[in-house]
């Protein structure tokens, strides 16, 4: 142990609601400070958690950045680094991994981690690939957050040696837990009546989270799910568009009015979880998926897209039911088996608990803070950083030209 905290800085483009975001976030909440000293940076509103860090008085730093990662910008980042007097660096998703670790290049940061945090396959195109092969040699270690992201990584980028480690995503899940055990109370609060089938989905209204595939389903239950409501917490880029589906399958009879409603972003995703019957992931791709870690803590069954990263959080038929969520027969008949069959449900819901085992909070930053702690004290063999006017023009404009 070092006589002075590491100063650690967790660099992300957005503090919105998001499964990155929350991940920072239990960094900032959990770190030992006696051993480390994190400084929060990042790139763009909104910022969710602004109350939080004031009542905490965190050291917060905004940076404007644009994903053209200009020169000027890139330089900013960098004096700010250095200002702060950033020992490690630890980045977070695709963005702020490569406007990051090039600012820390030009600032001098001793050791710079990148985390991934999902497959990025809808953005993976010639560019980013090339933007980790220039900043992978200068990397000590490349995190992810589940296997399937690490096979991502080795399997679909340039990263040669640089060392890639799986952390297994964890959470402070103790609001969920506390939620399960007032599940009556929670109905009863948030209007959920006796015998209704309660669906709820959690997580951004963005495109890669599917909703509109829950919606296009529910329009074609008719009778199948009995007297039912579909709750959609939280809120994002597709908000309008899947309003405007359901206001469409409303006026053409396909769904009943008021049967969908929306919360918009919400503090109570605990006491939605619990109030639901199932909880229901339609994304298209996830790294991880820490909506259905949620609902499985708050004692809620999941029914998930059947696909790399929810695999690695839900076992299908032991805490959840994993199907073809674009095949709305698929996903309603999996909605169908949880409302009609109580044991299956018990089943799920007992086999979900004891799931959420596996992503405790406290194994989330024992294993990060080891991370730190190895990678201060054994450093690897990096290629040399760019010093000297010269290379670091040469590095910036081999940055903008990627």
């Amino acid at each position: 142990m070092t006589s002075s905290p590491l100063r650690v800085g967790l660099c992300v483009a957005r503090l919105e609601f998001g499964g990155t975001q929350r991940l920072v976030m239990e960094l900032m909440r959990g770190l030992d400070r006696a051993e480390f000293d994190p400084v929060l940076i990042h790139f763009k509103d909104p910022n969710h958690y602004a109350e939080e860090i004031r009542a905490a008085g965190w050291r917060v730093v905004k940076v404007p950045m644009s994903r053209a990662l200009r020169a000027r910008e890139v330089r900013g980042l960098a004096a700010v680094l250095a200002g702060e007097r950033i020992g490690l660096l630890h980045t977070h998703a695709d963005f702020a991994n490569f406007a990051g670790r090039a600012a820390g290049l030009l600032a001098g940061t001793p050791r710079l981690v990148a985390h991934y945090h999902g497959h990025y396959t809808h953005s993976l195109d010639a560019r980013f690939r090339r933007l980790e092969a220039m900043l992978a040699p200068h990397t000590d270690r490349i995190l992810t957050c589940s296997q399937s992201v690490a096979d991502f990584v080795t399997g679909a980028l340039e990263v040669g040696d640089t060392p890639v480690q799986r952390v297994l995503n964890g959470m402070d899940l103790g609001a969920f837990e506390q939620a399960r055990a007032e599940r009556a109370a929670w109905r009863e609060r948030l209007g959920i009546g006796p015998g209704v089938f309660h669906i709820v989905h959690t997580g951004r209204l963005v495109e890669h989270k599917g909703a509109d595939r829950l919606v296009r389903a529910l329009c074609g239950a008719g009778e199948r799910l009995g007297s039912w409501r579909a709750t959609f917490v939280g809120g994002g880029d597709r908000e309008d568009a899947i309003r405007e589906l359901v206001a469409g399958c409303e006026a053409r009879g396909e769904l009943p009015a008021g049967a969908v409603v929306f919360t918009g972003w919400s503090n109570e995703v605990a006491g939605w979880l619990a109030s639901a019957d199932v909880s229901v992931m339609c994304s298209h791709h996830e790294g991880l998926g820490l909506s259905a870690v949620e609902s499985l803590a708050a004692g809620t069954p999941v029914v998930a897209s059947d696909i790399p990263g929810i695999r690695e959080v839900v076992v299908d038929g032991d805490c959840g039911l994993l199907v073809d969520t674009a095949d709305t027969e698929a996903l309603l008949g999996a909605l169908g088996r949880v409302r009609d069959d109580e044991s299956l449900r018990s089943r799920l819901v007992t086999g979900g608990i004891a799931r959420t085992a596996l992503f405790s909070r406290a194994r989330y930053l024992e294993e990060i803070g080891r991370v730190y702690c190895e990678v201060r004290e054994r450093p690897r063999a990096k290629a040399p950083a760019p010093r000297g006017p010269w290379q670091r023009w040469r590095f910036l404009a081999r940055l903008r030209n990627a």
